[in-house]
Formats: structure tokens, sequence, C-alpha cells
């Protein structure tokens, strides 16, 4: 008797296309593809346990860190910092980004780990935001992955993780585009909503240049964009998301204000703000990020002007030959790369120099390079609509075309002669690095962009050979050969070392002694310049020199002050007083004697003088002997001795300190702040509570009532109009 077999099940229902289990899993999909990627890319942090530790993290942002987090755990909020440049304003340096909500959520772990979790995390952030509003903009969901990770992986996001505050901002610019695109296709409250929270956030992130670069950005974007109603209705909920987003963060960007009118950046000139930019023979640096060398590569270290995290852009092979077909059915993205890469070349064009006359906010932005950010950004819906579209044989003969281009350089390199070599080298590259072999470095540097170029031509013929497989096989090697092109570069880039690095206390005795007022002076090259400059990177074992030639910004937690220091918000008498120090030692000794310096530094040798000079209020005999001192670091009690008339500080002259028992007369030395006591007053209270700092805290509260009540009230319409229907039926039921 034959078994009747049973009936196969349909694969779909009727009537549906995309079964909503199928639906799911691609989702799920799409997500653990981006999340893989990202953890991946950041594997010696996320997988290993290690933490980044190069260029500014170790001298500006792990002490700032390790400054919040004390003071925070202590029921503080850090307004004042007294270990840098005689005092000055910590919330008002918007890089110290004190209330955007990762940091307070990361508390708990100690500065190098809060630092190597933002890594991760905001790495991750910036995919994911670019798969969203790909996925917002129409794409499918394999493009919009692939957009995400042009995106979130390019080198200019992954290099920039070496200056945290501006990394963590630009991991909210998809998610900009995202909430404007939701905007524009479904104008009204709570789109408006998401995107004040998410302009809110990235005000609050610590990096106000690229905060406002991503705001023009978004506007040009909605400008060009078509939407779904009235024109002036879209505007007015977007305007209004931003300006209630902008009022979140009045606690962030009210204070950096007020500090920029007494930081000397308000009177920068345009060759202090045209520092870094792109070179236009670094522009191939496209192809291949490691054209000139790179930090990480031991035998070929970065040779070219500017530090590399500034200059490179790079966002896979892959995207070229995918996005230039797509530049004249998207005219708006490519006008968006030419401009941003016109801009990024800086003085080479004229441009850049219209844009800072006509134009105040640039004048205080320093370094061109950062507007590479623009063809960054319109590559990635570029690279996503040309997988989605029929363009294989356009992209094909453009993979064809670069490939050609890669030959011939490939070809210069090996026939040029070496004096042509050396000479492009020395004179038109001019290393930042010290060599003692110039032709030796010409030689290594030939045989490194030989091997490089070779590389290049081997992936481009793979993309050739990839375009030519049929449509869904095509789109998904393309997509797993531009994320492992991604992963490839972007892995090395960023060195790390153990967390423990940073625990021990490396200051000498001799300044761990003392709480005098100290002046770092540079005997030589700093450890910050010849660290800074990114020419190579230091060994593991240098992480702990390089953090004790550092000393007045490793120190931020402890009551030494420093006269000076590093940081990009300077105060301005500060910043003009030791632009006037004289060279000669002895001179330099007798002009900070007023100041009562107890020292200085020999940067070359890492040693520490002292000098016999005492404190102001070692030698004041009318007054400044006195006992107390600060109770927090922007909270101080002075009480006098009996017959004391007047008190003076090594006190940065900024606005914003109130004072009881006492007023402020002129100042006797410079950087130094004198204060006459009442008659009656047997204590001198002073207090930093700048007018800026609370006018900012109350707009930002407000912002947040008024956002929680947006979010409150779309959820009552929202229950309302589900259960209309049900009362609807309960009063017309028979």
């Amino acid at each position: 008797m034959p078994v009747k077999r049973r009936a196969a099940l349909p694969r779909q229902l009727p009537g549906m296309s995309n079964p909503w289990w199928t639906q799911r899993r691609r989702e799920a999909a799409a997500w653990l593809w981006l999340a893989l990627a990202s953890l991946l890319t950041t594997a010696p942090v996320s997988l290993c346990g290690r933490t980044l530790y190069y260029g500014d993290i170790t001298v500006q942002f792990v002490p700032w860190r390790a400054f919040a987090r004390q003071q925070l755990l202590a029921g503080h909020v850090p307004l004042w910092l007294p270990g840098l440049f005689a005092g000055m304003p910590f919330v008002g340096n918007c890089q110290s980004a004190v209330f955007y909500p990762f940091h307070w959520l990361t508390l708990p772990l100690d500065p190098a780990r809060t630092i190597a979790a933002g890594y991760v995390l905001h790495l991750f952030l910036g995919c994911a935001g670019g798969y969203l509003w790909g996925r917002a903009a129409g794409r499918s969901r394999l493009a919009a992955v692939c957009g995400g990770l042009v995106y979130g992986l390019s080198g200019y996001v992954i290099a920039k993780q070496q200056f945290p505050s501006l990394a963590y901002t630009i991991a909210w610019l998809p998610w900009l585009f995202w909430a404007g695109e939701r905007l524009w296709t479904n104008p009204g409250a709570p789109a408006m909503t998401v995107l004040a929270a998410i302009c809110g956030l990235q005000w609050l992130s610590g990096h106000a240049q690229m905060s406002f670069m991503q705001l023009t950005l978004l506007a040009a974007y909605l400008a060009f964009r078509p939407g779904v109603g009235p024109a002036w209705r879209r505007w007015a909920w977007a305007v209004g998301g931003v300006a209630l987003g902008t009022m979140l963060g009045a606690v962030q960007i009210l204070p950096t204000l007020d500090l920029l009118r007494h930081s000397p950046r308000a009177a920068y000139t345009y060759h202090d703000v045209a520092r870094f930019y792109l070179a236009p023979w670094m522009l191939p640096m496209s192809l291949w990020p490691r054209l000139f060398g790179a930090p990480e590569c031991a035998k070929m270290p970065w040779i070219a002007p500017g530090p590399y995290w500034e200059m490179t852009w790079y966002v896979g092979l892959v995207s070229w030959p995918l996005a230039l077909p797509m530049m004249r059915r998207r005219p708006f993205w490519a006008m968006v790369a030419v401009l941003g890469l016109i801009l990024a070349v800086g003085p080479w064009t004229r441009v850049y120099g219209w844009l800072f006359a006509v134009c105040p906010p640039v004048r205080m932005f320093r370094d061109p390079a950062r507007f590479s950010l623009y063809a960054v950004v319109a590559l990635s819906p570029l690279v996503a609509a040309g997988l989605d579209a029929e363009c294989h044989e356009s992209a094909r003969r453009w993979a064809l075309a670069l490939a050609g281009l890669v030959s011939l350089a490939l070809t210069a390199v090996v026939l040029a002669p070496d004096r042509a070599v050396h000479a492009w080298m020395t004179v038109v590259l001019n290393p930042t690095n010290v060599v003692s072999d110039a032709n030796r470095l010409a030689l290594m540097w030939r045989l490194h962009l030989t091997k490089g170029l070779l590389g290049v031509l081997v992936y481009l013929a793979a993309i050739v050979a990839l375009l030519r497989l049929p449509r869904p096989a095509r789109r998904l090697a393309l997509a797993v050969l531009l994320t492992v092109d991604l992963i490839g570069h972007g892995l090395p880039l960023n060195p790390t070392t153990s967390p423990a690095a940073f625990r021990d206390d490396v200051r000498p005795a001799a300044l761990r002694a003392t709480d005098q007022p100290l002046y770092a002076v540079c005997a030589g090259d700093s450890p910050y310049i010849r660290y800074g400059n990114y020419a190579y990177v230091p060994p593991e074992a240098d992480v702990t020199a390089m953090r004790a030639t550092a000393a007045p910004d490793v120190t931020l937690d402890t009551p030494t002050r420093f006269i000076n220091g590093y940081d990009p918000l300077p105060p301005g008498d500060v910043h003009r007083f030791v632009e006037s120090l004289p060279d000669e030692p002895e001179a330099r000794a007798r002009r900070l004697a007023p100041l009562g310096v107890a020292g200085e530094w020999d940067y070359g040798a890492g040693t520490l003088t002292l000098y016999p000079g005492a404190a102001p209020s070692q030698r004041d005999e009318r007054g400044a002997r006195c006992d107390g001192g600060p109770l927090t670091p922007q909270r101080w009690e002075l009480r006098p001795r009996p017959g004391a008339r007047r008190v003076d500080l090594v006190l940065t002259n900024l606005p914003g300190w109130q004072v009881s028992g006492g007023h402020r007369v002129a100042s006797p030395a410079p950087l130094v702040s004198a204060f006459e006591l009442d008659g009656t007053a047997s204590e001198l209270r002073l207090w930093y509570a700048p007018s800026a700092y609370r006018l900012g805290l109350f707009a930002s509260l407000l912002a947040l009532g008024l956002l929680s009540a947006l979010v409150v009230s779309a959820r009552a319409v929202s229950a309302l109009a589900v259960s209309a229907p049900a009362v609807q039926g309960l009063f017309t039921s028979r």
C-alpha cells in the first residue's frame, strides 16, 4: 500500500509576500552584523580588556575623567578646576562633557575603562545610526548595513577616538539624520521630541565644532529633501526640535560661550585656525590610508605633516566603485562630498578663507581637515544607493579606472630615481619624526609604497571579479568584502595598553610633596610635541614615562597647582603671561618670583628643579597669612590672622567668583588675585558660581521638563486613540 505523503505547507501565507518571522530574522541578522563588525574592530578593547592611551587621551581626557569622577562621587559639580592654569572653569570647557549621560552611567568605572567603554559603545552607535538612517530613507537592509558601516567604521570615525569628545559627538550624526528623515515624512510632536533629544545629546557630548557642522549639514539636507505636507509646517517642527535640543544642552553651551570670551580662541587669526589641513597629495589616502605611513607601523611611521588622526578619512575600496556612479543620480550628496574636500584642503583654495571671513563660528574652530567629515557622510548614502541600484556595469568600469590610476602610480614609484623619492619625502612631506638617515627612510618608503599599491591592485581585481556575479550573490559578496576591508584597516589604528598603566602615581616625590604653584617649562622638545605629532606610537613600556613627563595634565585630581599645561581653552590672561616669559632661566625665574613658583619641569631630562622662592601667602605680612583653604575645588574658606587686611591668591582672573567678607582689589602681580577684607569680617569666603552656568542649568531643566511633558502627552494621546473605538461602542451598543 503506497504511503500517502503529507502535503507540503506553503512557504508564504496567501497575501503575504514577507511573513513576520522572516522580517524579524532579517532584522536580527542586520543588527548582529553591525554588532560583530563593531566588536571585531575594537577587539583589543572589547574582547581583550585593554584601553586606549594614545595622543590626547593620556594628557587630557584620562585626567579630566579622573577629576570629574572624584568630584561627582563626592557630591560636587566640578565647576572649577584648580590644578591647571592657576585654576580655570571645568564645566565651561565643553570637552569636559560633565553632563553627558554616558559619563554619569560609567561613574563606577575607573577613567581608563570609561574611555575604553566609550570607544566600543560610540563606534557601534555610529554604525547603528547609519543603518537606521538608511532604512528610513528607503534602502534595503543589506544596503543600509553597508551605509552604516561606511560611516561608523570609516577611518575618520575610528581615528577620532583619540579625541573622545569629538568621537562621541560624531557618533550622533547619523541619528540626527534619522530623526530628521522621520520628521520630514511624518511631521509632528513625536518626531520633534526624538530630534530634540538627539540634538541635546550631541551638544552635551563635548565638541561644539562638530555639533555646529552636523546641524549645518542637517539643515542643508532637509532643505533639498522632499517631505509630506506644507513646507512651513515641517520646518516649524524641525526648528522647534533643534531649538529644544539646544536648550537641553544649554547647561554646557552657555558656560562654554562665557569661557570663550576670555580665551585666546576668541582672537584667532586665519593662520591659527588653518592649522591641520589635507594637502592635495593626501587625497589618495582615500584609496590607501597608509600611503604615507601610519602611527602603528614600526617600519614605516607617519611621515606627512600634521597628526594622522586628523588626515585619515578612509571609507573602503568597495565604496568608490559603488558611490561614483550614483553621484549623477544624487547631485546633493555629490556636492556635499566635493564641498567637504574643498574645505578640508584649507589654504590651498580660497573657499575656506571666504568661510572664515563670513562665518563667525569658523573663526574659533581649528583644523580644516575635519571638514572631510562631509565627504564621509555623503559617501554613506551613495554606497547604500549604489548597492541597491542596478549599476554593476558602471561600478566595474570605475573599478577598472581606479586600477589603471593605481598602476600608473606603481610604475612611477618603481621607475622614479632615488633622488626624486628622497626630495619628495624631505622637501614636500617634511617628515615630522626625527630621522638619522633620510636616505634609508626614503628607501623604506619606496618599498612601503610598492607593497601597498600592489595590495590595492589585488583588492580592485577582486572587486571587478565580484561585480560579474549574479545580483544576489554579488550584493552579499561586496557587502562582506567591504566589512572585512573596513575592519582590517580600522583594527590596528588605535594602539592600546593595559588599564594598569593609569593606576600608579608617576609623579616625582618632590612634586607630590608640594602644594605650591608650579610652572611647567619645555627645555627642548616636550613629550606632548614628541608624542602628540603622532609620528609614531610609543612602545607600551613608555606609557608610564609619557605620563611622568606630562605632569601638568596628569595631576588634576591633586592639590598641586600649575600655571600652565595643556587645554584647548586656556584663560586669556594666563596665555598672555606664559607667552611673555623670557627664554633665559634666570630671567624667567625673576618673572615668576611674584607668583611664588616653586620649581620648573625639565621636559628633556624629566626632572623637577626646585627654586627657593616662596608662595605669596608666605611672603605678604600684611594679611596673606591665613588658616583654612579650599573646601572643594570651587569653594574656599580662609581665616586671616589677626590684623590682616588683604589676602593674595594665585587665582586666574576670570569672572564668576563670589566673595563674602571682602572684595576684590587691584592685583599686586600677574595672575595673583587680591581681596581686601571688610573691617568686621573674621573670615573670607569665596565660591565659584558663574551666572552662565546657573542660567544654562535652568534652561536645560526647563527643556527636560518640556520633553518629558511631550512624551507623556504623546503616550496619552496614543492610548486614547486605541481605546476610543471601545468607548464609542460602549455608548452606542443596544
